[in-house]
């Protein structure tokens, strides 16, 4: 029994999921720190998915940073495909500083479509348990650059569960990303004439891309005003061959009446010279 008793305690109090990542920060987020999270978990299995977000979000909401899930956000039970633009709209109306996107390699090597995306989380015999291998990138939103990658590699005996594993690798990957200096509980973001610059230069792709946007409406609409006169004139140029037409066809009427009133008289007088 005593024996029996030790080893419950051990796998009740040792069954934790063991968690290797290997992280990179851009350098020019050295003095970046972001608190307005978005995380997506970009997994088919909904249930994986929910798991997920939820213990990454409870891992960096301990730290005081304030976290929305994709899944509150964007909920599967909607059957209507959403737009780039509408998520664009809704990570804006949020107030959102970061995306952070969990999912497999399969993901970012963007195959999962044509071959379905393969299992996040699966029983190995090798490990004899559970092992996971994702990958996790830190969006700013700012700038639309990748601040932060990371792998990780969570492996667990057959004693754990998936529940165990999922929160070893959230875990692990928050403590991480604290470590690099990438999120507090405040925003801090130091406007450095680099990202000015960058700034300026996607204004600039803006103003250029709304001119070139107004330049095809103007030129619409000079085609559209052009195509106007022609059609314009061409009704012009029919009304001005119909009246002629018709001018014609009563002019040939009157010569017809005439010509018959000439022959009507000459028939007339040739009768009275007979008689």
């Amino acid at each position: 029994m005593k024996k029996l008793l030790i080893a419950l305690t051990t796998v009740l109090f040792f069954s934790c999921g063991e968690t290797d990542i290997t992280s990179i920060k851009d350098p020019n987020y050295s003095q970046v720190q972001f608190n307005r999270i978005f995380v997506v978990a970009a997994f088919s299995d909904l249930e994986y998915r929910i798991k997920t977000e939820s213990a990454f979000k409870k891992q960096l909401e301990k730290r005081g940073v304030n976290v929305v899930r994709s899944i509150d956000m964007f909920p599967p039970t909607r059957e209507v495909e959403i737009s780039h633009y509408e998520i664009e709209y809704a990570i804006v109306d949020h107030n959102i500083q970061a995306v952070l996107i969990i999912a497999t390699s399969y993901y970012w090597e963007d195959i999962y479509p044509s071959r379905g995306m393969p299992p996040i989380i699966e029983n190995s015999d090798h490990f004899g348990g559970w092992s996971s291998y994702l990958e996790l990138r830190l969006i700013d939103m700012l700038t639309e650059n990748t601040a932060w990658i990371a792998t990780t590699h969570t492996k667990d005996h057959a004693f754990a569960g998936v529940n165990t594993l999922i929160n070893s690798m959230a875990s692990t990957s928050v403590n991480t990303l604290f470590q690099d200096g990438l999120v507090s509980d405040i925003y801090y973001r130091p406007m450095t004439k680099g990202l000015l610059e960058e700034l300026s230069l996607d204004e600039e792709k803006n103003k250029e891309t709304v001119l070139s946007v107004s330049q095809k409406e103007e030129k619409k609409e000079e085609t559209r005003s052009q195509k106007e006169t022609e059609e314009t004139i061409d009704d012009l140029v029919r009304q001005i061959i119909e009246t002629r037409f018709n001018r014609e066809e009563e002019w040939r009427k009157r010569t017809r009446r005439l010509a018959r009133q000439k022959l009507l008289e000459f028939h007339r007088r040739s009768t009275k010279t007979e008689e």
